[in-house]
């Protein structure tokens, strides 16, 4: 929590911070000065969470340096500690709604209760600014995800700092309920980190994308990134029936770290390589051309386990077997990650010992719930038809068909030839037209909500890129044309 502490009286000064230091919990970052002028650039400057101001300074006086700080600060608190008892300062002061009125010499005890009552007005503020931001973000990420780069303004715009994204993906035995559970503890486990990010004035969200599980997103200096990640690595940790990889992304800004996002999630075969328990960054863990190559195999082995498609396990093993490397691979995570995704048993000892272990392993190929491919291609689908109205996910179509949600976004998109995303904005803009055309009585924002959109504005957005004319637009073309 920053602290400012406005007084040109230097023993004044001295005497709050003093009983300041004496109530800090370990997050007090205290500073000072002098004169009013001075309070309004540093309030400008660092945004404080709490300003200690005293009436009687030089250059501008406290009440009118207050004023003009509430235009280049919003969110910060000010108390007014002051020698001066006249009612037309305190007036004053409630004019510009101050949080308190301290009169000079500050007791600590009264000091303890202000600080205490307006530490859980800053817990509330700094929730409510967050949500705000997280409104945003979510908005113009699931709009780039269904139509592309769209103009809008940046959540983040006018904060120091940078984007930093952690993509979380979740490996699960298959034909096991390891999955949920462990997306719910992950999901848990960075609601925390986010709390902990908001009392660090550090905007965050949590971002379900739908077609890569989860994404972890933070907007802050290189400083506090490393705490952010070291906090990731601690949840990244393997269960019985799972296994936690976090891939990083950044951006200078958040259209930069969705497009970068995007290009990591391509790179999902590093985690079969590199060590559990770290966040993988794609830039700065090269490996050779070789290695890429053996655990893209290795991870269409897995893909092909779980089809059930024995040529295309054979074509697999035969490319990790051709290859025959090593290099920078962690053979013991590639070992565990196979156990966890095929079902079986695999002990890293050399790569010999690995391939005699696939080979024989291939007899246990399968057909996860009884569905061949393109069955469960085909009751995805059905689904989505019945359900398009709602908040429906690749999580949640993943787990009714046995599969892992990495697992169902390729098989859906080898489909149907489109994302997720994009085939279910598809159905709602399509049943949209059909009610815009026939219901004429019903609302646009009535509309929205009933195929699935909570926001009318980004439901005319994403009906008009997909159509080229807003909602209202369309209907009046339909009715032109009967008339």
């Amino acid at each position: 929590m920053l602290i400012l502490i406005a007084d040109d009286d230097r023993l004044a000064r001295y005497a709050l911070k003093s009983m300041l230091r004496d109530l800090d919990d370990g997050s007090f970052i205290i500073s000072e000065v002098t004169n009013g002028k001075t309070l309004v650039a540093q309030c400008s400057r660092l945004q404080p969470d709490i300003a200690f101001v005293d009436i009687d300074m030089p250059q501008m006086d406290g009440l009118s340096a207050i004023e003009a700080c509430q235009q280049v600060s919003r969110y910060t608190q000010f108390v007014v500690a002051s020698g001066y008892t006249e009612f037309g300062y305190a007036r004053k002061s409630i004019s510009l709604h101050v949080a308190d009125y301290l009169v000079k010499p500050v007791e600590k005890e009264q000091l303890e209760q202000v600080l205490r009552r307006l530490r859980q007005h800053l817990v509330h503020t700094r929730s409510r600014i967050n949500m705000d931001f997280q409104v945003k973000a979510a908005q113009l990420l699931r709009l780039w995800e269904e139509i592309g780069y769209a103009e809008s303004e940046d959540p983040a715009a006018g904060i120091s700092g940078a984007y930093h994204g952690f993509v979380f993906l979740l490996d699960a035995r298959p034909n096991s309920n390891a999955y949920p559970q462990a997306y719910l503890t992950l999901t848990e486990g960075l609601h925390r980190l986010g709390r902990q990010c908001e009392q660090q004035r550090i905007p965050w969200f949590l971002w379900d994308t739908r077609d890569a599980c989860l994404e972890f997103i933070v907007h802050c200096d290189s400083n506090a990134y490393q705490e952010i990640q070291t906090a990731v690595e601690r949840l990244c940790v393997t269960t019985k029936n799972t296994a936690v990889s976090c891939l990083y992304a950044r951006g200078s800004d958040l259209w930069e770290l969705f497009q970068d996002a995007g290009t990591v999630s391509q790179q999902t075969s590093y985690r079969f390589g590199l060590p559990a328990g770290r966040v993988i960054h794609p830039e700065l863990d090269p490996l050779g051309q070789a290695e890429q190559q053996f655990l893209s195999a290795a991870e269409e082995l897995v893909d092909a386990f779980q089809e059930a498609n024995e040529s295309r396990y054979e074509k697999a093993f035969h490319e990790m077997k051709q290859l025959r490397t090593c290099g920078k691979i962690d053979g013991s995570r590639l070992a565990e990650l196979l156990c966890i995704c095929m079902d079986g048993h695999f002990v890293w000892g050399d790569l010999r010992r690995l391939q005699q272990d696939l080979e024989k392993h291939k007899k246990h190929l399968y057909v996860g719930s009884g569905l061949v491919r393109s069955d469960k291609i085909s009751h995805a689908v059905e689904f989505m038809e019945k359900h398009y109205m709602q908040d429906i996910s690749v999580a949640q179509l993943a787990e009714r068909l046995d599969m892992t949600p990495n697992y169902f976004s390729k098989l859906f998109h080898e489909g149907t030839g489109q994302t997720f995303s994009a085939y279910l904005s598809m159905l709602r803009i399509n049943q949209a037209k059909r009610i815009l055309s026939t219901r004429l009585d019903i609302p646009v924002k009535d509309i929205a909500l009933m195929v699935g959109y909570f926001s009318s504005r980004h439901f005319s957005k994403v009906f008009k890129n997909l159509t080229g004319v807003s909602p209202s637009e369309f209907r009046e073309q339909i009715v032109g044309k009967g008339e």
